[in-house]
């Protein structure tokens, strides 16, 4: 017996995804230019425990979007790192980013950009970070994500040489389609919150090392996530 073509269960969604156009950027520099003259929330901003070196180097975030915003706070969970911060001036705060009880407890107001540079992959739950960090971000304001780009032409480099080249500390590798899933995850659960939801909640941006910096956007070292959040 035939089924009804109605009845028939849809066909999954496509595996094979068609990759954006998409500008290759410095990653340091368009987080500046994201972050000029705003107030901001810079997360996971210790760089675990690299902040002594990375200064000496002059490469360390966290310093450089205190030079562009007007005003930043700091969260990390790592508490010596927080206070080696204070020591040197800066607004830390110490809290889970993935539990959104103890950012709440910061009793922060609403930022209009949130930065989770190069921290997303080091999670154990991505998920539960998103959702954790809506409260940090002011209405209107932004949430901006940067993450190793797991088709890097370095990864393909590296696998055909039979080398994975990965920071220890990393659980997941992202890439454009998988971490625009986790984006449209996050925006359906902000829309059934809120009343309006901006569809400009995706922007990506690739960056890369010099050396590299003309190689095809989607093979970038790094991806740069701009994720609006709706108005409460």
């Amino acid at each position: 017996m035939l089924t009804p073509m109605s009845a028939q269960p849809a066909l999954r969604p496509p595996s094979v995804h068609r990759l954006p156009r998409a500008r290759l950027v410095d990653r340091t520099e368009e987080l500046r230019r994201l972050v000029s003259g705003r107030t901001v929330v810079d997360l996971g901003f210790v760089d675990e425990g690299q902040i002594t070196s990375k200064r000496a180097r002059n490469t360390w975030l966290h310093e450089a979007i205190r030079a562009e915003a007007r005003a930043v706070v700091g969260i990390d969970a790592d508490a010596d790192g927080v206070e080696e911060a204070r020591r040197l001036g800066f607004d830390a705060r110490v809290a889970d980013v993935e539990d959104p009880a103890s950012l709440a407890a910061l009793r922060l107001e609403g930022a209009e950009v949130v930065v989770a540079g190069e921290l997303i992959e080091h999670l154990d739950q991505p998920g539960a970070f998103l959702e954790a960090v809506k409260l940090l971000v002011a209405d209107g304001g932004v949430l901006v994500l940067t993450t190793p780009n797991g088709h890097a032409l370095t990864n393909v480099l590296g696998g055909i040489a039979g080398r994975e080249l990965v920071n220890p500390d990393h659980v997941t590798w992202f890439s454009w389609r998988t971490q625009t899933s986790s984006c449209r995850r996050w925006m359906a659960s902000a829309s059934r919150r809120h009343s309006s939801a901006s569809a400009n909640w995706c922007r990506c941006r690739y960056t890369s090392p010099r050396l590299l910096r003309q190689s095809p956007c989607p093979f970038g070292s790094s991806s740069v996530r701009n994720s609006a959040v709706p108005a409460r």
